[in-house]
């Protein structure tokens, strides 16, 4: 017989998949931009049917491709001693498959990856075309959750680095024209 769970233990339980959905991310992200040197965003291509997701290219911060993945591609390889590869385990994280079962992994845990930016000189990506946003150079499609995203799906978002918010201009009323008596 199952017990019931208890509605803490539900939400307890959901907050450690959000942390464990983000260290995954960050791993992902670590491991990418020790490989290639200039990595900013991981490119993801969604199927036709919008329930699986593809490698499509990792692009650097201006959006010039720096690694396009195709059949028979490999990844530069992580040393064998250093923690970065210990903690992809019996995962060789120089081939891409292990990179793709790790964003499945995220997929399956329905993490939300982030918007490509509109003005990335990137022919090849669309609108069916997520990423992951790789180191500090990086900045998402869009900055507020609630374009995107609703308060659900913000939550679930995974952005290990992002570039800084630039600041938000205020607009200033025109100044009024002097009144003369």
């Amino acid at each position: 017989m199952t017990r019931p769970l208890a509605w803490p233990a539900f939400l307890e339980a959901t907050d450690r998949l959000r942390g464990a959905s983000n260290a995954l991310a960050r791993l992902i992200a670590d491991t990418l931009t020790t490989q290639i040197d200039g990595a900013a965003y991981l490119i993801l291509e969604d199927d036709e049917h919008g329930d699986a997701l593809w490698l499509h290219s990792v692009l650097d911060a201006g959006g010039r491709t720096l690694f396009a993945f195709s059949d028979g591609t490999t990844l530069p390889a992580v040393t064998g001693g250093s923690p970065l590869r210990a903690a992809w385990g019996q995962l060789d994280p120089g081939d891409p498959a292990s990179l793709e079962q790790a964003v499945h992994g995220l997929r399956q845990a329905r993490a939300v990856f982030d918007s490509v930016p509109d003005d990335l000189p990137c022919d090849a990506i669309t609108d069916d075309h997520s990423c992951l946003l790789l180191s500090t150079d990086a900045r998402p499609g869009c900055w507020d959750f609630g374009w995107d995203f609703d308060g659900e799906d913000a939550l679930r978002l995974v952005r290990p680095y992002s570039a800084s918010r630039p600041p938000v201009k205020l607009r200033t009323p025109a100044p009024s024209p002097a009144i003369r008596p």
